[in-house]
């Protein structure tokens, strides 16, 4: 299990940064991501904007399970808000 803070500005980033695991493919088996801003945050893929994506509320969280026979990969989820805002992420792979 691992437990990141990440800052989330106006461009999409990576929901767990390539500098915690730089050049591979991140598994994992459940993760959740909680909004500790005072905004909402928007996460998707590459294409996620401020209007286009899943919409986290201001303390919501979101759990992402993938399929029985899919091991989600972290490298294929981004964020986007307003700057400042800050998600707290925990991944078990």
């Amino acid at each position: 299990m691992r437990t990141v803070q990440l800052a989330v500005g106006t461009t999409p980033a990576l929901l767990f940064p390539n500098e915690y695991a730089p050049g591979r493919a991140l598994p994992f088996s459940i993760a959740i991501v909680q909004n500790n801003s005072t905004a909402t945050v928007r996460i998707g893929d590459t294409t996620v904007t401020i209007t286009l994506g899943i919409s986290l509320a201001p303390g919501a969280s979101l759990t992402l399970t993938p399929a029985l026979q899919y091991t989600g990969d972290m490298n294929e989820f981004y964020a986007v808000a307003t700057a400042g805002c800050v998600l707290d992420l925990m991944i078990c792979d």
